[in-house]
């Protein structure tokens, strides 16, 4: 499964309370479907599903922004991945 599939799993299951995301470019703060309690959730899945340690300079809205952006700062984030 591919980081964007499962980010959208997550915010679909877990987040989106008005109906699915089904856009990857969707602005999901504007869209309020990122608030500061779900972004308190998101962060413990990520670090959790894929093995991350996500710090404070990184809580950025250009990593957080969409599922898209979600899954590139994942790529980015993992060993071997360009920092963000």
């Amino acid at each position: 499964m591919t980081e964007e599939a499962r980010v959208l799993e997550f915010v679909n299951s877990r987040l989106a309370r008005t109906g699915p995301v089904q856009d990857l470019a969707l602005d999901l703060m504007k869209a309020r479907i990122i608030d500061s309690m779900a972004m308190l959730e998101l962060v413990v899945w990520l670090e959790q599903t894929f093995g991350l340690r996500v710090t404070n300079e990184h809580l950025v809205p250009e990593n957080f922004r969409s599922v898209a952006a979600l899954a590139g700062y994942v790529r980015r984030s993992r060993p071997g991945g360009c920092r963000p």
